[in-house]
């Protein structure tokens, strides 16, 4: 709108000054033709022995009213194409190219806000170069660098398919939920020994006490290969079969090894190895039978965490609980998965079409090429027709002004041989008739 309504303007102002032009001609035309031959006809037709200097004055003076008219015209639109000149050389060749955006970004208010020393907003200087330069795109998304951020559609798109592709078989695996409770139940209060700075153990009984569990019995590991050895095998390999045997064990015979027994004093006649054994010992009969070395926290509703201390026995019972809950949870995922699938499939993609189609319509029609088009136009009007109007008005005022000056100065002549011929008659005649008594008679 500003830039058009300036243009309309412009054109405006043309149109003014050729009507002005054209009026001043066709009255210059009728003084020249009707009222100059009219004075001096009726000065030639005159019977009087002095003419009237009257018609000539009127026609003087009315040529003189055009000519210092037309002289105003000129020098005012001499005055201000000067000026509109420079603009246009001065924005056509300086400011709006690409390197006079960088020069003057400063006065076009192209200016980092949150630089101290006022750096250039370089997005804004390359939007300014794209819109409103004679070489620019247009591209104004490239230019603030936002086309490849919503170019996104072919991978919205790909994300759909993947997602139906995944839609088309179980969403929730309820088997490996299974497999999770079952390793629950027989792995749940699986902790072996392997402590940070370890004991000197007997070489030939080490393997089986290292890495060795709680259970009382010989167990397959998780993966299924290993074994790990159980309370029964680490009391063997402590001093030999039935020497030793666990209180939390299967296999009876020997000292009974308790949380507290045998002590330091009753093993100190033993091998130091066999004292590290017992030693290694005696904690795994402590972590069996303390009632509270535990945690077994609670989650409530609100996802709030209730700290619970309990024994080894609650500790695998609540293991057990946790995975039991995590199918429940896996379970209902699934359900809800299910009745998603529909909303997913095609409610999400009908809802997410018209955003598409928005993006597609921002990325192919946010150009700006329009604003160098409305400015282009505003500026062939001013510089290449207002102001070569400008300046052939100019010429043409004077031309007229010219003239005009000739017919005023023409006029000027015949009103002044009129005035000066009847003054000077009426002055002899006056002195005729009062000295007439002088004059000699021949």
């Amino acid at each position: 709108e500003g830039v058009g309504s300036w243009v309309d303007y412009a054109k405006t102002f043309e149109d003014a000054r050729h009507t002005m032009f054209q009026s001043t001609c066709v009255f210059c035309i009728l003084h020249a033709v009707v009222l100059s031959n009219l004075a001096v006809w009726q000065t030639r037709r005159s019977k009087a022995k002095y003419p009237s200097s009257s018609p000539a004055l009127v026609t003087w003076f009315c040529g003189f009213c055009p000519t210092t008219l037309a002289l105003i015209f000129a020098g005012g639109l001499v005055l201000v194409s000067i000026p509109v000149a420079e603009v246009c050389h001065f924005t056509r060749y300086d400011l709006l190219t690409y390197d006079g955006v960088a020069d003057y970004y400063t006065q076009l208010g192209l200016v980092d806000r949150l630089s101290p020393t006022q750096a250039p907003d370089q997005l804004a200087v390359d939007l300014w170069r794209t819109c409103m330069t004679p070489n620019g795109t247009g591209d104004a998304l490239g230019a603030l660098q936002l086309r490849q951020k919503l170019e996104f559609q072919r991978v919205l798109h790909d994300a759909f398919v993947t997602l139906e592709d995944k839609m088309a078989g179980a969403v929730i695996d309820v088997a490996k939920f299974e497999l999770l409770v079952s390793q629950a139940t027989r792995f749940g209060g699986l902790f072996v020994l392997d402590p940070d700075e370890p004991k000197a153990l007997d070489p030939n009984s080490a393997s089986k006490m290292m890495g060795s569990s709680l259970e009382p019995d010989d167990i397959e590991g998780p993966e299924g290969e290993s074994l790990i050895y159980g309370l029964n095998t680490f009391a063997s390999a402590i001093a030999g079969p039935g020497r030793y045997s666990f209180e939390h064990g299967t296999t009876g015979g020997g000292t009974l090894i308790t949380a507290m027994t045998p002590t330091d004093e009753e093993t100190s006649g033993l091998l130091m190895v066999q004292q590290n054994a017992m030693y290694y010992a005696r904690l795994k009969e402590q972590i069996l039978s303390e009632p509270r070395v535990f945690r077994c926290d609670v989650l409530d509703a609100q996802l709030r965490v209730t700290e619970v201390l309990c024994s080894y026995e609650e500790f695998k019972t609540s293991v057990l609980d946790y995975a039991k809950q995590v199918r429940v949870a896996a379970e209902a995922v699934g359900t809800q998965a299910l009745s998603a699938r529909q909303l997913i499939a095609s409610d999400l993609q009908s809802s997410l079409r018209q955003l598409l189609a928005e993006a597609k319509a921002l990325r192919e029609l946010f150009g700006c090429r329009f604003l160098w088009k409305r400015w282009e136009a505003f500026d062939l009007a001013l510089c290449n027709r207002a102001l070569p109007g400008m300046l052939q008005g100019a010429a043409a005022w004077m031309v007229n002004a010219c003239f005009m000056l000739f017919v005023v100065t023409v006029h000027y002549k015949i009103w002044r041989h009129l005035l000066d011929n009847r003054i000077v008659g009426e002055e002899l005649e006056r002195f005729s008739k009062k000295y007439g008594y002088l004059s000699v008679k021949h």
